[in-house]
């Protein structure tokens, strides 16, 4: 019996207006009785968010991407000499105004960046899939299909400009065949998997708002559960905007180069790095605006009092947690006011807000949606387990139903 390996990728929103950037990269082996799910990065045991970071020498040769850093990156976690750091690729047409001052490597498109980190996950996932089927994948190869999930705002052009991208990279075989390269919206993928998984019973003329909470973008639609209980109709019309994680990690980096330059050394380059990274992998997540203060051993033997630098650590208090936060959570929390009150218009019922994404897991931005938005609604909020996951898991579905719906 034939087996055909498809591969589908979240590239939902991670850093700043993302367009096809990586928030999770996942294999997918389908067979006719099972489904196999595993993550590319997994010997770290703690991450498996793939970075959307390109690393490149002078020469314009891509050194490192993603967790794959040991030939671009010091012991510092800064990239070693002549080494470039490439983050937040993005088409100028899903951008705000303010988005404009990140610049792409000189000599390089948009759409060649995207190209070169689309070409590294797909030599990735190849590698997997190899230890996976073993000889059976070399025939099969040409059979593979590519589900990507990207933000819902995505304009006409953005689609046709990662097709390119997708094509540069080597992800498409033949010629004009676009059924190897299939764009799902990230919200509409979620709105599938809790339909399909009957884990809240939804029923027909049920309206369904998903709040994907991703590192760059917040990506919102509403959906009305059709009558035959296993498809959707979407009754409202897309929002977002660039009000993800990622610019709550800006909001805290602007909070340390204050605290460093009241030092004036010149340079405390790993308190940065440190500070940052706690920031992005305990603190916004742990943070619950209870009036604690958080330290970051930072390794320093001298005392800077007036950057709260002492005993080898920084201290952040919970006000200055609470700056990162306040924009980012009146901004998502304004977003989904608009669309309950458009379904309001509509004479339609709200069952569910279902927050989902990678940033929806932090315990304060779940707690603040729910105080934020009008309060017959609030009970209607839910965070489902691992809402990263479903995003994923309702693309595989997409993927399957559309295999099977390809070989009737």
């Amino acid at each position: 019996m034939r087996r055909t390996a498809s591969k589908q990728c979240d590239l939902q929103t991670d850093p700043l207006a993302r367009i096809t950037l990586i928030h999770q990269c996942k294999a997918l082996v389908e067979t006719p009785t099972k489904v196999g799910d595993a993550s590319l990065f997994k010997a770290d045991g703690t991450k498996h968010d793939v970075p959307t970071t390109l690393y490149y020498d002078q020469h314009q040769s891509v050194v490192g991407w993603g967790l794959d850093t040991a030939d671009s990156l010091g012991r510092l976690g800064y990239p070693k000499p002549g080494v470039v750091k490439v983050e937040w690729f993005k088409l100028r047409s899903t951008l705000t105004a303010s988005d404009t001052a990140h610049t792409l490597l000189p000599g390089k498109s948009e759409i060649d960046v995207i190209a070169d980190y689309l070409l590294k996950m797909r030599q990735a996932v190849h590698t997997q899939l190899k230890e996976i089927l073993g000889d059976a994948f070399h025939r099969e190869e040409d059979s593979v299909h590519y589900y990507l999930v990207v933000p819902s705002i995505w304009n006409e052009a953005a689609q046709v400009a990662i097709r390119v991208a997708a094509t540069q990279a080597g992800l498409l075989h033949a010629e004009n065949n676009k059924n190897q390269l299939n764009l799902l919206e990230g919200t509409r993928a979620t709105a599938m998997f809790y339909l399909k998984t009957g884990l809240f019973d939804f029923k027909s003329g049920n309206t369904i708002l998903i709040v994907d909470c991703g590192g760059g973008i917040v990506d919102l639609a509403a959906y009305e559960v059709n009558e035959d209980q296993f498809t959707l109709t979407k009754c409202t019309a897309l929002s977002g905007d660039s009000c993800g994680s990622t610019e709550l990690n800006r909001n805290f980096a602007k909070i340390v180069r204050t605290k460093i330059k009241k030092t004036k050394l010149p340079r405390l380059g790993r308190v940065f790095v440190k500070s940052t990274r706690d920031f992005e992998d305990r603190i916004r997540f742990e943070f619950c605006n209870n009036g604690q203060e958080w330290q970051v051993d930072v390794g320093l033997e001298l005392d800077f009092p007036e950057a709260d630098i002492e005993d080898g650590c920084i201290t952040f208090t919970n006000e200055e947690i609470m700056q990162c936060f306040a924009p980012v959570i009146d901004r998502i929390s304004e977003l989904i006011r608009n669309q309950i009150s458009v379904i309001q218009a509509q004479g339609r019922q709200l069952q569910r807000v279902l927050v989902v994404g990678g940033f929806g897991t932090s315990e304060y931005l779940f707690h603040e949606i729910k105080q934020h938005i009008p309060p017959q609604f609030q009970s209607q909020v839910t965070r489902p387990m691992n809402p990263p996951s479903a995003t994923i898991n309702g693309a595989v579905m997409a993927g399957i139903e559309q295999h099977q719906a390809d070989a009737v």
